[in-house]
């Protein structure tokens, strides 16, 4: 008896934590890891918490976790982590992102993934799922899925959202407080950079529908025919979920459909490092300078006399050097001093949580930084292409970082390493920054999974949506109704203008003809 009211209790327990198991779909098909890593740690928490998981993607796990399967991507594309080199990064530059957004990440995406057998596949399956998760950073193409399984969708953003990603959930995004992430323009602007941020929204969100949006239609419907217009698809999303944070990436205008989960990728515990990492780290007692790049870019590949203008500013310093970089992609002949350990692949977030690291050496990739906010580690930043550029500025602004350019690692690198080790401001202004990063009523993970759930519980949730979801763009920014109040503007004074004409014209009649009479007589 006692051992029936135990489980039955147990039963009870879990029913109360977990609520309603759901079937739910994921769809990632981009293969970039900075992509896949927030969406993995949600992904992987929903099926420990018993829901029933099924992940389209390029990153399947390597040992098995209980209701979590894998339709594997792995091939179907170039492989995208650890391979962009330098030579590659000059050939795009900045702006060049939001081109390698429409093409490679676009409908191009679509083309090469929607006719692979394991889509296809999915595509004729009868499977009935209660939620899908995916992400539209360059193509809505894989939302042709939502409209098959007739199922509600959250839309995850690994950054601060794109325009069309904020139109998803009717999120206004003003040009005038709102800088594009690719133009890397503060908060507060002035008029010509409000200008100028003004054109490159417009310019994006048009190109994003006709460079991806159109073409991605086409191509969905060589597979599923009788998909509706994607840009309407796109606007039934229940929820966006961004990987953003207003303490850090700067306060918006947004909506209850809109949550923040910035840092959603960071364990709030450090994991216990590997033994020979966790030696070389502790026994250096001057401190240690953290060095990568990220998990797409090699640092390896910069111009010859980058690397060795770093590595002899390194030589000076009595710190250690962690650096993660592959030798074997060195030119031939750099040497490297005795104080620079590198690795081809670093543990970051736990090797950043030991207190002997004084400074990250980071390319300003989002997630890297946010592990540098999130324990309050100086930065000294080399941007390379994307929003790189726009996050590192946006950490100088703050205090917590300094940046150089590629082009000024000869002349600047070891200025700067030496101010970011040597002025305590740096430190100091981390570990607030850091401390406003971090507090919050929940872990960004937590929020992620009761906003899931939410949304699960409540069949789409419809409550979320605002009325502006039912409208056009034109109809939104009211312009018909300011189009309508300048047409009777314009009209009542045509008609004032009219009337006066007239009366005016009616008062010098009598005149003339008085004068005429006065003539005949």
């Amino acid at each position: 008896m006692i051992r029936y009211v135990l489980v039955l209790s147990i039963v009870s327990l879990l029913s109360t934590q977990y609520g309603e198991c759901a079937k739910i779909l994921g769809i990632f098909p981009l293969n970039g890891h900075s992509h896949w890593t927030p969406n993995k740690a949600l992904l992987e928490e929903l099926a420990k918490r018993g829901h029933e998981v099924t992940v389209v993607g390029h990153f399947p796990r390597k040992t098995p976790l209980a209701n979590y399967k894998d339709i594997s991507l792995a091939g179907t594309l170039p492989d995208f982590v650890n391979n962009v080199s330098y030579s590659f990064v000059t050939q795009m530059g900045f702006m060049g992102g939001a081109f390698v957004i429409w093409s490679m990440a676009g409908a191009e995406l679509c083309k090469n993934l929607l006719h692979t057998p394991q889509l296809q596949d999915l595509a004729k399956s009868n499977e009935k799922y209660d939620l899908i998760l995916t992400e539209t950073f360059g193509t809505d193409c894989f939302l042709s899925y939502v409209h098959k399984f007739k199922a509600p969708w959250i839309s995850m953003s690994c950054a601060i959202p794109f325009d069309w990603m904020a139109e998803q959930v009717d999120m206004p995004v003003l040009p005038s407080t709102s800088p594009l992430m690719l133009t890397s323009y503060p908060d507060q602007m002035n008029f010509w950079e409000r200008t100028g941020n003004f054109l490159t929204h417009i310019f994006t969100f048009f190109g994003y529908h006709y460079m991806s949006r159109v073409p991605s239609q086409k191509i969905a419907r060589e597979v599923f025919p009788e998909v509706p217009d994607l840009h309407d698809l796109s606007r039934s999303a229940s929820l966006l979920l961004s990987n953003s944070y207003f303490s850090l990436t700067g306060s918006k205008p947004s909506v209850p459909a809109h949550v923040e989960v910035g840092g959603i990728h960071i364990s709030p515990e450090a994991s216990p490092l590997p033994q020979d990492i966790q030696k070389l780290l502790d026994n250096a007692k001057q401190g240690v300078i953290y060095f990568s790049f990220g998990s797409m870019v090699q640092s390896e590949t910069l111009p010859r006399k980058s690397l060795e203008a770093m590595l002899a500013a390194f030589s000076r310093r009595p710190q250690l050097v962690l650096w993660k970089a592959n030798p074997k992609n060195f030119p031939p002949g750099l040497v490297v001093p005795k104080n620079v350990i590198t690795q081809k692949w670093l543990p970051q977030r736990d090797i950043l949580a030991h207190p002997n690291i004084k400074v990250f050496v980071t390319h300003g990739g989002l997630l890297g930084t946010m592990e540098g906010v999130h324990t309050a580690v100086p930065m000294l930043g080399v941007p390379m292409f994307g929003d790189q550029l726009a996050n590192i500025k946006n950490y100088v602004r703050r205090g917590i970082a300094i940046m150089v350019t590629v082009q000024e690692i000869e002349d600047k690198f070891e200025k700067a390493l030496e101010e970011i080790m040597s002025n305590k401001t740096y430190k100091e202004t981390a570990m607030k920054v850091s401390q406003q990063f971090r507090d919050r009523p929940q872990t960004p993970l937590e929020t992620a999974v009761f906003w899931t759930e939410y949304v699960i519980r409540h069949k789409g949730a419809p409550q979320l949506r605002t009325p502006g979801r039912y409208l056009q763009w034109y109809q939104i920014w009211l312009f018909d109704v300011i189009a309508f109040v300048i047409a009777v503007v314009l009209s009542f004074l045509l008609v004032v203008y009219c009337s006066c004409k007239m009366m005016f014209r009616s008062c010098r009649k009598p005149a003339k003809t008085k004068d005429v009479k006065k003539k005949r007589n």
